[in-house]
């Protein structure tokens, strides 16, 4: 038990989401969907991102393969810098604010 089942036209509540390709049904969507609330299915993100919560690319929540997480606007950059960000040494992935030092 707890995989996805076949052949779905409605779910039930502990697979609630249909995804959009396979006509499975999902405890959660998979990577690279996002479950749409008003049709309780599971829709795909914009390309660039990894996980997401809407369809535009500035409702991506992390990124795939070698782009990096902008967080002032939910997209995904290739170059932090080009943003006023940097890359962040914490977090894979992910841009950091700048530091600059003034001396």
């Amino acid at each position: 038990m707890g995989g996805p089942t076949d052949d779905c036209i409605l779910c039930p509540d502990s697979f609630k989401w249909l995804h959009q390709v396979d006509g499975k049904c999902y405890a959660d969507c998979p990577v690279k969907y996002f479950g749409q609330l008003l049709i309780n299915q599971c829709r795909p993100c914009d390309l660039t991102c990894k996980t997401c919560n809407g369809i535009f690319p500035n409702s991506c929540l992390s990124c795939d393969g070698s782009l990096y997480f902008n967080f002032l606007a939910n997209t995904c950059v290739s170059n932090c810098v080009a943003v006023n960000l940097t890359h962040s040494i914490n977090q894979a992935n992910m841009c950091a604010y700048c530091k600059y030092n003034i001396y």
